[in-house]
């Protein structure tokens, strides 16, 4: 890819709008801000590329017991595993506990070196890791209040 584009795709600006909205006990006009998404379009699909491109090479990978996020198990399978997982522990009469975890959150504090490691035992492009290595380091983003950029 040139460059520029990669470029495009690293740095967003976030425009603040406003919206006119109507109290609904007063009539009243507020303007109330709100931004426009947190990334550009043009990021948004490169990140849509790259998770289908990475899907790919990791699903081979994963361990049957890991169902979450993966094409093949749906809500539903999730749920009626839970239940006969519940179902077989009361009728060995067995304590059972369950967790449920934010992963979104959890993500957010994994090692980078772990992560660059995993996609290299998955056989992921050595430029493809790049590009995601790239965008990591040096990524920005700037919230534009008016017109001149300030």
């Amino acid at each position: 890819m040139h460059d520029t584009t990669i470029q495009r795709f690293r740095n967003f600006d976030q425009d603040r709008v406003y919206k006119e909205r109507k109290k609904q006990r007063s009539r009243q006009h507020t303007k109330r801000s709100h931004f426009n998404g947190l990334q550009s379009n043009l990021y948004k699909l490169l990140a849509s590329c790259l998770e289908k491109h990475l899907a790919e090479h990791t699903e081979e990978h994963q361990p049957v017991e890991q169902a979450g996020f993966r094409s093949t198990y749906s809500t539903i399978d999730h749920i009626q595993a839970l239940e006969f997982t519940i179902e077989k522990y009361k009728e060995m009469k067995r304590s059972l506990y369950l967790a449920f975890i934010d992963y979104a959150k959890a993500f957010d504090s994994i090692s980078h070196l772990i992560m660059w490691r995993a996609l290299q035992e998955c056989d992921v492009p050595s430029e493809t890791t790049e590009l995601i290595q790239d965008i990591y380091k040096k990524s920005t983003s700037r919230v534009i209040l008016d017109k001149r950029g300030t």
